[in-house]
């Protein structure tokens, strides 16, 4: 980083977060800062990651199941919402400074310039999901507060292990204060678009 004269300090990567060499403290990052490593070729060609409070974080690479289930829900939300509303997939939000996480799949507000000026913040959110492979995935659980605290109304993670989808609801800066179970059998509807609901076996597969 040093030699991109981004950052003067000698840091190294280590199990998917950036430390200052030597020690056990992670670097914490600007948005500003964030963004100028992506924009001079810090991160390599389809290297996922994300800023959360600060921390840059490697996303693992997205497999087969979870990138089929990805399409499926995009696809019926599509679907449902028609000129509505924009879905984006696997693209950064910015909740507040130094935090840009990058959910699997977001609902947005319509917006002329389809987020290329700037990225989408919380007022801009109608639904976030997130897709788990592995049960109790803790950077989800540290997601799903950010998320609460951040004030998003609807937010789904999806089960994939468990075979179910999880709807958080009513957030605070405490967590979400309503969490519901969805499994086959069942449907759920975003709450933007209430009417339109969705069967979990078909996001399921």
């Amino acid at each position: 980083m040093a030699e991109l004269g981004i950052l003067k300090e000698r840091l190294e990567l280590l199990d998917g977060i950036i430390y200052h060499s030597g020690t056990d403290r992670s670097r914490k990052f600007t948005s500003e800062e964030f963004h100028r490593l992506t924009r001079t070729g810090f991160f390599k060609d389809g290297e996922r990651v994300e800023l959360i409070e600060g921390e840059v974080i490697e996303l693992p690479p997205i497999g087969s199941e979870h990138g089929a289930a990805v399409e499926r829900l995009s696809s019926i939300v599509r679907s449902i919402v028609e000129d509505r509303g924009l879905v984006q997939l696997h693209g950064s939000i910015r909740l507040f400074g130094g935090c840009e996480p990058q959910p699997d799949l977001a609902l947005l507000k319509p917006r002329n310039d389809a987020y290329e000026l700037a990225l989408p913040v919380p007022p801009d959110i109608l639904l976030l999901v997130e897709f788990a492979d592995e049960p109790g995935d803790p950077n989800l659980r540290r997601k799903a507060d950010l998320y609460s605290a951040a004030g998003i109304t609807d937010y789904w993670i999806v089960n994939l292990p468990e075979s179910a989808v999880d709807v958080l609801r009513n957030p605070s800066v405490s967590g979400f204060a309503e969490i519901n179970r969805f499994t086959h059998g069942e449907k759920i509807a975003p709450l933007a678009f209430s009417q339109n609901p969705i069967a979990v076996s078909d996001v399921l597969g």
